[in-house]
Formats: structure tokens, C-alpha cells, sequence
């Protein structure tokens, strides 16, 4: 029964011990706005990668900047 019970430390490599939650936050702010953020692993796949949901009233007052670098854990 405790055939597939794994400590932390057996699933992650050295490398990725490191990674906090606060490396890929949920959320993500320009100036006031405030927008929710979507990761999704799929290669190769049109919506692999992170979305930032930006609603269409908004959408006028979203700039370029900080977009590239939106995310620390990328």
C-alpha cells in the first residue's frame, strides 16, 4: 500500500528544489489592474505557455510593457 508514497525530495531534482509558488504567480499587475495568470504545458500546442486574462473593458488601458517578463520562474 505504500508502494507509491514518495518523500519531496524523490520526485524533484536537485535543480528544481528551488521553485517556490512565487516563481509562477496566479496573478500578475500592471500599474492598477490586476489580471489572473494560466499555465499550461502542452508543446507544441497554440495555448502552451502562460495567459494573462485581460477582460475586454479593459483591454484599452493594457500596455506592452512588462509582458516579457511578467512571470520570474520563466
Amino acid at each position: 500500500p505504500e508502494l507509491l508514497d514518495f518523500e519531496r525530495s524523490m520526485l524533484l531534482t536537485e535543480a528544481a528544489q528551488g521553485i517556490t509558488k512565487d516563481d509562477y504567480p496566479d496573478r500578475w499587475r500592471q500599474g492598477p489592474l490586476d489580471f489572473r495568470v494560466t499555465y499550461q504545458f502542452e508543446p507544441g500546442a497554440d495555448a502552451d505557455g502562460v495567459t494573462v486574462h485581460v477582460p475586454l473593458q479593459v483591454l484599452n488601458q493594457v500596455t506592452a510593457e512588462g509582458f516579457d517578463w511578467q512571470i520570474p520562474g520563466l
